[in-house]
């Protein structure tokens, strides 16, 4: 079986700033000794980090987010905000607008993918890992659902086809089975199922 990935995003809370150990004391070591074997648990902390990002050090900017984002996580513990959290400079709007930035990051799995002489590359929204394989999902913010079955129209969800072949060949690649394909129009609350 293979192991869990648990990625740790934060600032000095997760790094352990003000531990004596901080490799065997803070939240993220004890979180390893806790979940055991079947886990891998990394600290992606960075001290002074914040979420917005036009603050002194935006985690976003930092190495520790480049690191954590080409991991490869299958579960993400997000600890941040309270470097943000000064009066002088709070903004309710900026630092929700910033964390959900940071959050939509870390749904998305890129790819790159060599198809004869080109090579296809982007982010996939959604892999949801099960016993019987993958399932990708790929979000569209359309508000309608009326004509996304349509084939004549600008809405139909079958026109996204090749985009979701593209991420299943990836993930079938970096030999993961591919189980199901969706498109879901969050507005709507609607999943269409796209047969490949």
């Amino acid at each position: 079986m293979m192991k869990k990935r648990v990625a740790c995003i934060g600032d000095s809370l997760t790094w352990g700033f003000s531990l004596p150990d901080p490799r065997r004391q803070s939240y993220p070591a004890l979180l390893q000794e806790r979940l055991g074997e079947d886990y891998v648990v990394r600290n992606f902390g960075c001290n002074g980090a914040s979420v917005r990002c036009d603050a002194d050090l935006p985690y976003v900017q930092t190495l520790a987010y480049g690191e954590s984002r080409a991991w490869n996580q299958n579960i993400v513990l997000l600890m941040l905000g309270s470097n943000d959290a000064t009066p002088w400079d709070w903004d309710a709007a900026a630092f929700r607008s910033d964390y959900e930035r940071i959050v939509a990051s870390y749904r998305e799995l890129p790819f790159t993918l060599p198809k004869g002489n080109q090579v296809v590359s982007g982010s996939m929204d959604l892999v949801w890992e099960t016993a019987e394989g993958c399932v990708l999902v790929d979000y569209k913010n359309y508000p309608g659902y009326d004509n996304v079955m349509d084939a004549a129209s600008d809405f139909y969800a079958g026109k996204y086809a090749p985009q979701l072949k593209a991420y299943a060949e990836a993930l079938q690649a970096a030999g993961k089975k591919v189980r199901d394909s969706l498109i879901y129009y969050a507005v709507r609350g609607v999943a269409v199922r796209i047969v490949q």
